[in-house]
């Protein structure tokens, strides 16, 4: 019986080894796809950041002809108001 019995504690040992080694490997892996998602998250944020960048660049683009257009009409309203004088 008592042979029964730490065969019986061997197997459940063996089984709880067994177990430690599943979820050590799981957890490896779960880091590592971690590791790769966090790697994915900077670039991402990178190609962010410069679009950001791109779209600031092209509102001061727009903004400044904007005020160049701004400008030649209140250019040509001056000479209309000249011409009319």
């Amino acid at each position: 019986m008592c042979r029964a019995k730490n065969t019986s504690n061997d197997d459940s040992i063996n089984r709880a080894v067994y177990d430690n080694v599943d979820l050590q490997t799981e957890i490896a892996g779960l880091r590592e796809a971690i590791e790769q998602l966090n790697i994915n998250l900077t670039i991402e944020r990178q190609k962010n950041a410069l679009q950001r960048q791109q779209i600031d660049q092209l509102n001061v683009s727009l903004t400044a002809e904007r005020l160049s257009t701004v400008a030649q009409l209140i250019d040509l309203m001056i000479q209309k108001t000249d011409n009319e004088e």
